[in-house]
C-alpha cells in the first residue's frame, strides 16, 4: 500500500479501497487473513480480457482451453462456406492470429507474475 500511496501523491489518482478487492496468489493462496481494508476473494477475476485466479489449472482452462475452443467454433463456421485459398487465408490470419498474439502475450504476462 505504501507503493499505491507514493502513485496517488505523484499523479494524483487515489485507490477506491471500498471498491478494490485482492487476491492471495501461489504461495500465499492459502491465507485467511484479511489485511488492509480490502476485499479478499479466491474465485477468478477478469482483468482486461485476462482471468486471473489463485489456481493456475483454473488460469489455464480460463485463458487458454476456452479461448481455443472459441476459435475453434470461429474456424468451423468459416470451414462450411466455399471460399478460396486466398479466403481461407485472409480467414486465418483475422480470426486465428489475434488469438494466437493473445496467447502469446499472455503467456508473456503469467510468466512473469509466476516469478
Amino acid at each position: 500500500m505504501k507503493l499505491v500511496d507514493e502513485f496517488a501523491r505523484l499523479s494524483g489518482l487515489t485507490l477506491n479501497v471500498k471498491k478494490s478487492k485482492a487476491m492471495w496468489l501461489r504461495k500465499w493462496e492459502k491465507k485467511r487473513r484479511n489485511p488492509l481494508n480490502l476485499k479478499w476473494m479466491c474465485i477468478a477475476a477478469c482483468i482486461s480480457g485476462v482471468y486471473v485466479s489463485c489456481k493456475n489449472s483454473k488460469n489455464n482452462k480460463l485463458n487458454f482451453r476456452l479461448k481455443i475452443r472459441g476459435m475453434q467454433t470461429n474456424l468451423d463456421i468459416w470451414r462450411a462456406r466455399n471460399l478460396t485459398l486466398f479466403g481461407i487465408a485472409m480467414i486465418i490470419k483475422s480470426l486465428g492470429l489475434k488469438i494466437v498474439r493473445f496467447f502469446s502475450s499472455l503467456s508473456l504476462v503469467l510468466r512473469t507474475a509466476n516469478k
